[in-house]
């Protein structure tokens, strides 16, 4: 053989690589002249001939499609030429296949990748197909390939008749509606799977609907199509919805035509499910009804996350991650993607959320400041705001290190004493002078001529009283006739402690007097808990101010009415009989 024939091709990383400077990796050789061959990179001892790849692939099923990116592929292009095949080869016979540093590929593979990217739908089927790839990445071959001194021409061997296309395409191009339900469409269903036609058809008058599966089993085709049918509905439809869908495994492409295509359906919501009514004609489900396939999931939670809306689908779980489509479509997640983490970074995964029925997509289900994760940690119920129901938040509890599993250990006898360690005191102080003064100003009878003198008793009254005649009902003292005390005495069981002006005491009057860091914790807290707060730290605060009022009127050392010195032992004047706290004479 003339060594002319005899090529070496030597292989390389991107790593070094620099147009023709290569770190050599594999060496390989072939044959310039026919039988041409494709060396694989694994570097056997011999190719595969185009002879031999041609049988091979005449025991394929179907179409076959091939891109081939080596030296003089296209001699091995023109040998597997035949009828229900398309091949795309990298270059010409005589030409080699040059690799490119600058993007770390083959030259022509690089440029039709990128052709995927700019190519246009030319012939409006709905799907960008071989044909339509192919003169933008032979363009961008040989300029790039010019660029580096040695050109190498791309080339397509098309045995197949129509647009070649492998992705799932469903294109319904006309669509017509006829009364009782039947119909004829024209579109393009081509690339891999099987498609699905079905039809809802409206009656938007009296509201009647009626969604019918048309053909289940629509053989993938090259080139454009047709597809007509006769009804038998009990109505008389004036609008119709028509769906074609492409499946393939999991994955789908669906297009959609209205029938007449001048009809424009409402913006309004009349089932009220989300899905304006508008939309819902456009997807083909009932506007009227707010679960069209009662499945349980509504129509706009379905169509939002590309669940069928005409099937009771609700338990299937086409992901296998164990969550039900009901839950994935509840809180937005994708029914067709494995949902195995932590979609809220709360700690728990999706599945866990899914057994302790929480929210996926929010980390504290309940509001309680405290994401659900730490909940199930605590022992908290995740879905409670308020675990034990004493009228503060877990979180809030577990904040102010209280007990949120325990209704005693609550943060309001925080507050309080908080509060009245500093509060109390200032506040009795003040108060037992006021007592003090109001005595002094509304009790009739003798007055002491020192109030600051505790050491001697006042003047007593010039008669002497018979001890005797207490309790006899012919007993009258001779001051009887004047009037007995009022307002503010001290009356046990009906005390009230009141605000400026004789109002009654409000938490505004006593807030002033909390420690800064009490009324700091106060604002954090929610509008609800903090009334409770407030009205336990008022009502605590009455209660020590009477009695330490109560305490300052028993030390008086003397009878505010008669001005007689009190038995320290009981609570009534021994002259005469006067109630020192109530106010009330005895009998």
């Amino acid at each position: 053989m003339d060594t002319n024939d005899i090529y070496v091709e030597l292989y390389s990383d991107n790593i070094y690589c620099n147009y023709y400077g290569f770190q050599v990796d594999h060496v390989q050789t072939g044959v310039w002249t026919s039988p041409y061959e494709i060396v694989p990179y694994d570097g056997l001892s011999s190719g595969v001939q185009g002879a031999t790849l041609d049988s091979w692939l005449d025991g394929v099923p179907g179409f076959v499609v091939g891109i081939l990116d080596s030296c003089m592929s296209g001699g091995v292009g023109a040998d597997i030429n035949q009828a229900g095949r398309y091949v795309m080869t990298a270059c010409e016979s005589s030409e080699f296949s040059l690799d490119d540093s600058s993007s770390h590929n083959g030259v022509f593979t690089n440029a039709f990748l990128n052709a995927w990217n700019t190519a246009t739908d030319t012939d409006g089927d709905g799907a960008i197909s071989f044909e339509e790839v192919y003169p933008i990445a032979r363009s961008a071959t040989i300029t790039r390939s010019t660029q580096m001194s040695s050109v190498h021409h791309p080339m397509e061997f098309d045995g197949i008749t129509g647009p070649t296309v492998l992705d799932l395409n469903a294109k319904i191009s006309t669509f017509t509606g006829s009364a009782a339900g039947g119909g004829s469409t024209s579109f393009y269903l081509n690339g891999q799977g099987h498609g699905v036609l079905s039809c809802s058809f409206y009656d938007t008058n009296q509201h009647r609907f009626s969604h019918v599966t048309l053909n289940s089993s629509m053989e993938s085709k090259f080139g454009a199509q047709s597809y007509s049918w006769t009804g038998s509905l009990a109505f008389t439809p004036n609008v119709a919805t028509l769906t074609l869908e492409a499946r393939f495994q999991t994955w789908s492409e669906t297009s959609k035509a209205m029938w007449p295509s001048t009809f424009s359906p409402p913006d309004s919501d009349t089932d009220g499910d989300g899905l304006s009514d508008s939309a819902e004609y456009a997807a083909g489900t009932n506007p009227w009804a707010v679960d069209t396939d009662s499945d349980g999931i509504n129509d706009a939670k379905e169509v939002s996350v590309g669940l069928d809306p005409f099937i009771d689908d609700a338990a299937l779980d086409p992901d296998g991650d164990t969550l039900p489509n009901w839950f994935e479509a509840e809180y937005g997640l994708d029914p067709f993607t494995p949902n195995l983490g932590d979609t809220d970074n709360d700690g728990l995964t999706d599945k866990q959320e899914f057994v302790y029925g929480t929210n996926p997509v929010n980390p504290d289900t309940d509001n309680d400041n405290l994401e659900d994760g730490q909940e199930i940690l605590e022992g908290t119920n995740p879905l409670d705001c308020d675990t034990d129901h004493d009228g503060f938040y877990d979180g809030d509890e577990l904040n102010l290190g209280n007990d949120p599993l325990n209704p005693l250990n609550s943060p309001a006898y925080h507050f309080v004493m908080m509060g009245f360690i500093v509060a109390i005191p200032i506040f009795i102080s003040i108060s037992a002078k006021h007592v003090k003064r109001d005595v002094k100003r509304s009790v009739p009878g003798p007055r002491p001529t020192a109030l600051t003198n505790r050491t001697s008793p006042p003047p007593r009254p010039s008669y002497t009283p018979s001890y005797s005649s207490y309790g006899s009902s012919s007993y009258q003292p001779p001051y009887s006739s004047r009037p007995l005390p009022s307002s503010p005495m001290i009356r046990p069981g009906s005390l009230s402690v009141t605000g400026p002006q004789g109002r009654p005491l409000q938490f505004s009057d006593i807030e002033p007097m909390l420690p800064p860091q009490v009324r700091y914790e106060l604002s954090l807290l929610p509008y609800s808990q903090r009334i409770v707060v407030e009205y336990q730290l008022l009502t605590a605060f009455k209660q020590a101010m009477l009695r330490k009022i109560q305490e300052q009127v028993m030390d008086r050392p003397f009878c505010t009415r008669c001005g007689a010195r009190p038995n320290p032992n009981s609570r009534y004047c021994p002259i005469c009989g006067y109630d020192l706290l109530s106010g009330v004479r005895l009998p």
